[in-house]
């Protein structure tokens, strides 16, 4: 989520929003940063003050430095002689820019041991910090619009001059490297780890470890309103997507499709629509109501049956002959397994005796 380039828009959306209501508003530094920040910024400068005042003891001996004050002392000399009108011609006569820069200069080499001292004097040093002190907090207090320009003017109406336009890009560059700064620092390694440990352990101990219901995890994070709103929301929703059109066409077209699918299936075996369990159960109850019936049913019909009476009748109505013959069939049958087993058993005897008189 935070490399994402979303993110980086979003940002940028963000810092605008943000420093444009400043503006608007007219706040202050002193209004937007907390009082120990601001107390740490002022006693910050007044600290730095003897090293900073010792800094630019060095950087005045420096030859490009001592350069860029002589041209700016004689630059002001022009620009104060340029102003006093019809005299500037004699004064200008008079007074030659050449000496004035050798003068300048020369002052600076001469003097340049007494300015250090000058500038180390703990005296010095501590009124230069009284008054930048002085002068931080009321840059601190100062109202943005007065340090960069009426921007509230540029937000609220068209860009008519070029100055509003210049203002209105130095407000956009600030925006732009504000934000910039903020996603690079987001994405450093330790940050983007610091944030997930950080989400990951909340959302835990807010879930109570897995155990919090999904309602009352929506309850905390969208309220009594939210959650009034949400499930208002879905009942429009789910209404409007049935009702619609859309919804109607691919409705029927499903089902259209289905029932065709459905009536071009060949059927079947009965026994494959049902699941095993169903099976077995439904054959036990079959097999016992069978039995039942069996049961309850079997002897009311045999005897009303009267199968005595029908075997009498039939072997009474057949001929005498047939009757033998059948008899002695039957006889035959049973005599043949009578005379192998007399058979049989007069061989095991006589194995009996053979044994029993060789022995003596």
């Amino acid at each position: 989520m935070l490399a994402s380039p979303a993110m980086e828009q979003w940002t940028l959306s963000f810092v605008q929003q943000k420093v444009y209501a400043t503006l608007r508003q007219k706040k202050s530094l002193a209004d937007i940063l907390p009082a120990s920040l601001q107390e740490l910024i002022v006693n910050t400068i007044q600290e730095q003050t003897p090293a900073l005042l010792g800094k630019f003891a060095v950087v005045l001996s420096e030859p490009e430095i001592r350069d860029k004050i002589v041209k700016g002392v004689r630059a002001g000399v022009e620009d104060f002689i340029a102003s006093m009108g019809p005299m500037a011609g004699m004064v200008k006569n008079f007074l030659s820019m050449e000496t004035v820069e050798k003068k300048v200069r020369q002052y600076l080499i001469d003097k340049e041991d007494d300015i250090v001292g000058w500038l180390q004097n703990e005296e010095v040093q501590q009124r230069v910090s009284t008054v930048l002190r002085e002068r931080s907090q009321a840059f601190l207090a100062t109202p943005l619009t007065r340090i960069i320009g009426e921007v509230a003017e540029i937000t609220l109406f068209p860009v008519e001059d070029s100055k509003k336009a210049e203002q209105e890009d130095k407000v956009e560059q600030f925006c732009s490297q504000l934000s910039h700064q903020l996603v690079a620092f987001l994405r450093e390694p330790e940050m983007t780890t610091a944030v997930a440990s950080m989400i990951r352990d909340n959302l835990e101990t807010h879930i109570e470890g897995g155990n919090l219901s999904l309602g009352e995890a929506l309850w905390d994070l969208l309220g009594d309103a939210g959650m009034r709103k949400g499930k208002s929301w879905i009942k429009d929703e789910v209404l409007s997507l049935l009702r619609s059109a859309d919804t109607r066409k691919s409705l029927n077209f499903m089902t259209q499709a289905l029932l065709q699918e459905l009536l071009s299936r060949p059927i079947g075996r009965l026994s494959s629509l049902l699941p095993a369990g169903v099976r077995d159960g439904l054959y036990q109850s079959i097999q016992k109501m069978a039995s039942d019936m069996l049961a309850l049913e079997v002897p009311g019909l045999v005897a009303s049956l009267n199968l005595k009476q029908i075997v009498k009748e039939k072997v009474d109505s057949l001929d005498l002959l047939r009757l033998e013959r059948l008899l002695l069939s039957i006889m035959e049958e049973q005599f043949k397994y009578i005379n192998i087993f007399g058979a049989f058993l007069g061989f095991l005897i006589g194995c009996l005796n053979v044994l029993f008189l060789a022995s003596f």
